[in-house]
């Protein structure tokens, strides 16, 4: 069993932290377990500096993801709540997809992703191996290489692509990913939020144009659960594949570079230790429904709580949520990740961290700059 300590860098030098947190501070990109402990000790209920409050304790947080008291869906005041669907792509989109809904909304797309991807899954999880290896052979060369964008990010978007039932090239797929996760990051500047709208416009027209009619995917299983449940309409089905797309590219190039920088021997057990100790989706965001005070603070109805759940793992994992809100892809995003690591490791790679970074991304923590190359 793999040390967390370890894993979880506990030797870290204590920050100097000022609040309201900057989740975008570059020292807390770089390396966010010192702050975590620290706010765990000193300020478990934060305010952040571009509004509301991050959670950090534990207990806290798995009491959370099962309280009435924080809810999905964005609060009233927000660009993205659906009285806005008329107006912003952004809001439309989420106002379909489980991340920004709530019940009853929350039930049907989630009935219908649940049962449309267990089934695909059973079907898909033989290929990952084989696909996993054919990538690595494609690619293996003694010059060193950047292993997300030369190998991981193409292997993602393409078996995700299959997956979901979409033909489309690895830039349309990182083009349309890159785009949904916008939606994840505070709405602060007009400007941008613009630009987000066009780039949800252009995703949502890609993947209508390029999902296809074969059989064993995720949108043939929505297409069946649709016959049954016709309050399921087609954008309802673009852009859930569009969530499970977008869950399926970035956090698992994430997570490939992780596993492949530890020092493991690759398994789906250790995998889930590694993910546990540098988790892609650090933050998820919640919307408070039921005003409630903790740790000094007054919660007010509307306010955003960002419950982060990397700050738990070293307890008890939490990386893929619990109950309600656990992850719906967790095994295929295990296995993907699983199965390119071991194809990676089989294949006698050497892996150089020396130009690791990361890229700034609100809630996320996605590495950058790791190369690898085949001794000849």
């Amino acid at each position: 069993m793999l040390k967390l300590r370890k894993l979880f860098g506990s030797g870290s030098k204590a920050p100097e932290i000022t609040l309201p947190v900057d989740l975008l501070d570059p020292g807390f990109v770089a390396d966010p377990h010192a702050t975590y402990a620290w706010l765990r000790d000193n300020a478990p209920l934060a305010p952040v500096k571009s509004g509301g409050f991050v959670m950090t304790r534990h207990d806290d947080i798995k009491a959370m993801l099962s309280s009435k008291a924080l809810g999905n869906a964005p609060s009233r005041f927000s660009t993205l709540h659906a009285r806005n669907a008329g107006k912003y792509t952004a809001a439309s989109l989420a106002a379909h997809i489980p991340p920004f809904q709530d019940q009853p909304d929350h039930k049907l797309p989630r009935q219908a992703l649940t049962r449309s991807f267990h089934d695909t899954f059973k079907v898909f999880a033989p290929t990952i191996p084989d696909r996993a290896a054919a990538k690595i052979a494609q690619v293996q060369t003694p010059d060193r290489i950047d292993l997300i964008d030369d190998a991981a990010q193409d292997f993602a978007c393409q078996t995700i692509a299959a997956f979901v039932g979409l033909e489309a090239t690895t830039a349309q797929i990182k083009s349309a990913t890159a785009a949904f996760f916008r939606l994840f990051a505070p709405v602060q500047d007009a400007a941008i939020f613009e630009k987000t709208n066009a780039a949800l416009d252009d995703a949502r027209a890609m993947m209508a144009a390029h999902l296809t009619d074969a059989d064993d995917t995720l949108v043939a299983g929505l297409r069946r659960f649709q016959s049954d449940n016709p309050a399921l309409s087609q954008q309802h089905i673009v852009d859930n594949a569009l969530l499970v797309l977008a869950d399926g590219v970035e956090n698992i190039e994430a997570g490939i570079a992780q596993v492949a920088m530890a020092d493991i021997q690759v398994s789906e057990d250790n995998v889930r230790t590694v993910l546990a100790s540098q988790t892609p989706a650090q933050i998820i965001p919640r919307v408070c429904r039921e005003a409630f005070s903790m740790h000094g603070h007054d919660v007010a109805v509307g306010t955003p709580v960002f419950l982060a759940l990397q700050s738990t793992n070293a307890q008890e994992p939490l990386t893929f949520g619990a109950g309600r809100h656990s992850c719906i892809g967790e095994q295929l995003g295990v296995a993907m990740i699983a199965g390119f690591a071991r194809a990676l490791q089989d294949s006698g790679a050497v892996v150089d961290a020396s130009g690791l970074h990361y890229a700034p991304m609100f809630g996320h923590r996605w590495p950058r700059g790791v190369k690898v190359h085949w001794p000849t």
